[in-house]
């Protein structure tokens, strides 16, 4: 299990970053907007209890995630590994 963060991590605009991705845009479309070949896997999908360092983020009312891993490849190359928790009321769909 990954402890939440102690610390807050400064942010940044787009502006502040050159290259980056539009507002509304994501980081594959940035990327793909500047000629590379993204690509990204789901790894993993599944529902499971919530864990309990997610049910301190989110509240104690949601019992239930659908986690979600993917891997990101640029140009071929493994990049990252992603992994969501979604509110499985609210993400019921994914499991379909």
């Amino acid at each position: 299990m990954i402890p939440p963060p102690r610390t807050r991590l400064p942010s940044y605009r787009t502006a502040d970053c050159p290259g980056a991705a539009p507002k509304n845009g994501s980081f594959s479309e940035s990327l793909r907007a500047r000629g590379s070949d993204v690509d990204v896997m789901i790894l993993v999908q599944g529902r499971t209890k919530t864990p309990r360092a997610i049910a301190a983020v989110v509240g104690p009312a949601t019992h239930e995630v659908v986690v979600v891993e993917r891997l990101t490849t640029i140009d071929g190359e493994p990049a990252a590994i992603l992994r969501s928790s979604l509110p499985a009321d609210r993400f019921a769909g994914l499991m379909r």
